[in-house]
C-alpha cells in the first residue's frame, strides 16, 4: 500500500469485477464458452487477461471475432446470464468498506465495463443498490472504459457536481487508471498480487492490496479533515 497523501474524497467511483466482488471464473468460462463454439482454444486466465481484460466485451470482440461478434456475444451474454449470480461472491472487506463509505456520508457510484443490464441484477441482488447514487455498465453510452463519457454519465445521473479532482475512482486494471485520467479524477488501484507493472505504467495516485486497506487509509484520511 503506498502512502495516502490525498484529501478527503467528495465522492467514490467504483469499478466491479475484481475490485468489489470476484466474478472472474464465470466471466473466463463465458469466454472460453464462445471459443469452443467457434472451435478456438481456449484460454487460461493469464491469455484472458491479456487478450481481452482491458477493454468491454463489445469492443474487443469485433477485433477477435470480426463479421461474428454479434454472434459470439450473444454466446457470451447468454453463458454469463445463465450463471452470474450464483457464481458471484464479495472480496474480503467490500461490505464493510462500503458501509463505512456511506456512514461517512461520501456518494458512491460503480462504473464498469460489465454489460450494463448484468451489471445491475448483481448489485440488486447483493441488497447494495441504496447505496450507490448511479450505477453505470458497457453498452449504456456509445462508449465504455477507459472513455470518460461513461464516468461522465455517471456523474451526471447522480447529480454529483464536484471538481474531478476532488473524486476517487477506485479499480484493479489499466482500463480503471486509464479512465481516472483521462476524467481527472484520484486514480486509485486495488487488488491482491504483483501490481508492479502497473504501477509503473499507469502512475496511480494511490494503491491498496484490499478493501480493508483502503477503508484504513480512508477513515485516516477522513479523521485528519475533521
Amino acid at each position: 500500500m503506498t502512502a495516502l497523501s490525498l484529501p478527503p474524497p467528495k465522492a467514490i467511483l467504483f469499478d466491479w469485477d475484481g475490485t468489489l466482488v470476484d466474478t472472474m471464473g464465470c466471466v473466463l468460462n463465458g469466454h472460453n464458452a464462445v471459443r469452443r463454439h467457434f472451435g478456438l482454444p481456449e484460454w487460461k486466465m493469464a491469455g484472458y487477461k491479456d487478450t481481452i481484460a482491458h477493454r468491454s466485451s463489445r469492443e474487443a470482440y469485433p477485433d477477435l471475432y470480426g463479421p461474428r461478434a454479434p454472434e459470439a456475444l450473444e454466446v457470451l451474454y447468454n453463458y454469463i446470464k445463465a450463471h452470474h449470480l450464483a457464481d458471484l461472491s464479495l472480496l474480503s472487506g467490500a461490505a464493510a468498506l462500503l458501509d463505512f463509505i456511506a456512514r461517512s456520508d461520501v456518494p458512491m457510484g460503480v462504473v464498469s465495463n460489465k454489460r450494463h443490464e448484468i451489471l445491475q441484477e448483481e448489485v440488486v441482488h447483493l441488497g447494495w443498490r441504496p447505496l450507490f447514487f448511479a450505477i453505470v455498465g458497457a453498452g449504456y453510452v456509445a462508449r465504455d472504459k477507459p472513455d470518460p463519457l461513461i464516468f461522465e454519465t455517471a456523474l451526471a445521473e447522480g447529480g454529483i457536481d464536484v471538481p474531478a479532482g476532488d473524486i476517487w475512482y477506485v479499480g484493479d486494471s489499466s482500463a480503471d487508471m486509464d479512465m481516472a485520467r483521462n476524467v481527472g479524477c484520484r486514480a486509485v488501484l486495488i487488488g491482491s498480487g504483483d501490481k508492479t507493472k502497473l504501477v509503473e505504467t499507469c502512475k496511480p495516485d494511490a494503491v491498496f492490496d484490499s478493501c480493508n486497506g483502503l477503508q484504513n487509509a480512508l477513515a485516516s484520511c477522513m479523521s485528519r479533515n475533521v
